[in-house]
Order: structure tokens, then C-alpha cells, then sequence
């Protein structure tokens, strides 16, 4: 994904002429008055990581981008159309939203978690194809959960359940999924395992690919473009050699950092006081 930089979107296209993903909106939680203005345009070959502080509207902004919340101004387009003159059914197969978290309350198993993602793709009969059945067993091959196929979703771990998602959001065979925090409260094993796949989304499925996320030790070691959203209506957005500096973190958290560079790697340290 290439997001163009809002002061200046002069040339909101990719490489191929293409504009996949436009966005020119406003979210309003929490403050009144704080207002988030993004401009930009996305392909599917890279992905780009916004990383902000609890409670400045991160997740709004996801769901408005998903066209779940509304937008309080400005427009979210897929393709040149503006969200809202999408059909929800053709929504669902263009954009998918993995959460942060998610309980179930029946006890399906993997495979029909997965399935789940098939929904836009039903026919008036209501019930699933062998095609549908032949996509989800090929993803969860894929992904790597084929041996948990047949256990209860409630009964896994954080890690794998959000494996599980991430393979319910490609068998939704959408070009953009947005990741709602996806490694909040995984071990370092797991956490590492979803980054992987996620950047393996972007890199070999050319999916356009939105991550939101708290670590930016994990957001310089796999993103391509930074997006930081400050209080009010101010943001940053960037390489992660431009926009990851003490200054800018300063402006995030409140808090001093060192930044140094290891194998041309971004590493965040804060200055304890």
C-alpha cells in the first residue's frame, strides 16, 4: 500500500495508474473536536501501519474505512465510489475487518468459523457450495490451522484464534483487510507468527493491507508506510526512516525515546525518568 502524503496529494495514484483505496474523512470520539483529515491512495502491494495511543480513535477509523461507522464528513471510496453507494453485499466482498478480539458464543469449530467468510458469496438457497467448502480448506492448508480444523473455536489460544480470523477474512476473498490491533496480548512466538502472515498478505496475495497497532518496535520491523495520529487534528505519515524519530514518538506518548538503527531496522527504546 502507498499512502500519499496529505500535504502534499498531488499524484494519489500507484505505479499503475490505479487508485484502489481513497480516503478524505472525518471521526469524531472521545473529543469533540478532534478530527482526523486523511487523504491518500492505496494498491495491493504493500500495507501501511497507523499507530496511535488508546482512546484517539484508532478503531473508529477502521470502521469507518469498513463503512460500519459513518463518517461525520469527507468520503471513504473503494475504487473510485464512494462507500455508501456500495451494497453491503458488495461491500463484504471488497473489504474485511479482522478485530481485536472476538467471543464466541455457540461452539462452532474452526473450519465452520472460517466458513463464516463465505457469507456474500451464498446463493438464494442459503447454503454453502463445494466451492465455498473447497476455498476454506484450502486457506486453512494455507495459514497453517489445518490441525486444529475440527476443534472448538472457544477452546484455542489467543494466537491461534486470530490465525482463524485471519483465515476467515482470505476466504472473504476481499483486495483490502484492515487489522485491528492484531497482536495485543500474544507472546512474542505468536505475535510474531500473525505479523508474518500478514506481511506475507501484502507481499504474495497483493492485498491491500491497514494495521493498526500499539508497538512500534513491531510496526518498523514489517510495515512500508507509518501513519501516527496525534491528539487533535494532528498526524504524521511516512516511511518508517522518516516518520519513526524521538520527536515524533514524543508527540504520541508524552514520553522520551531512543532511537537507534540496527540492519537498517528501526529500535525504539523509551528513557525511563
Amino acid at each position: 500500500m502507498s499512502l500519499v502524503n496529505p500535504f502534499n496529494p498531488n499524484n494519489p495514484f500507484d505505479s499503475q495508474g490505479q487508485r484502489h483505496m481513497d480516503i478524505t474523512t472525518s471521526v469524531d470520539q472521545a473529543y469533540r473536536d478532534q478530527i482526523l483529515g486523511i487523504q491518500g491512495a492505496a494498491n495491493r502491494e504493500n500495507y501501511v501501519t497507523s499507530v496511535v495511543r488508546s482512546g484517539i480513535g484508532k478503531t473508529t477509523l477502521l470502521k469507518t474505512l469498513a463503512g460500519i461507522s459513518k463518517a461525520y464528513g469527507g468520503d471513504v471510496r473503494i475504487d473510485g465510489k464512494p462507500i455508501r453507494q456500495h451494497k453491503r453485499i458488495d461491500l463484504a466482498k471488497l473489504i474485511s475487518l479482522v478485530p481485536q478480539e472476538h467471543t464466541s458464543y455457540f461452539d462452532f469449530t474452526v473450519k465452520e468459523m472460517v466458513l463464516f467468510g463465505r457469507t456474500p458469496y451464498i446463493k438464494s438457497s442459503g447454503f454453502l457450495s463445494k466451492k465455498d467448502n473447497i476455498i476454506a480448506d484450502k486457506v486453512i492448508q494455507d495459514i497453517g490451522i489445518g490441525h486444529i480444523a475440527s476443534r472448538y473455536y472457544n477452546q484455542l489460544s489467543g494466537g491461534e484464534k486470530r490465525l482463524v480470523f485471519i483465515a476467515l477474512a482470505l476466504v472473504q476473498e476481499t483486495k483490502i483487510i484492515l487489522f485491528d490491533e492484531p497482536t495485543t496480548s500474544l507472546d512474542m512466538k505468536n505475535a510474531l507468527l500473525v505479523i508474518s502472515n500478514i506481511k506475507q498478505l501484502a507481499l504474495e496475495l497483493k492485498k491491500t493491507i491497514i494495521v493498526t497497532m500499539h508497538d512500534i518496535n513491531q510496526c518498523a520491523s514489517f510495515t512500508d508506510q507509518i501513519l501516527l495520529l496525534y491528539t487533535s487534528n494532528r498526524y504524521s505519515i511516512g516511511t518508517v526512516n522518516n516518520i519513526i524519530n524521538a520527536e515524533n514518538l514524543n508527540m504520541v506518548y508524552g514520553v522520551d525515546f531512543q532511537v537507534i538503527s540496527v540492519d537498517n531496522k528501526k529500535i525504539v527504546t523509551p528513557i525511563l525518568s
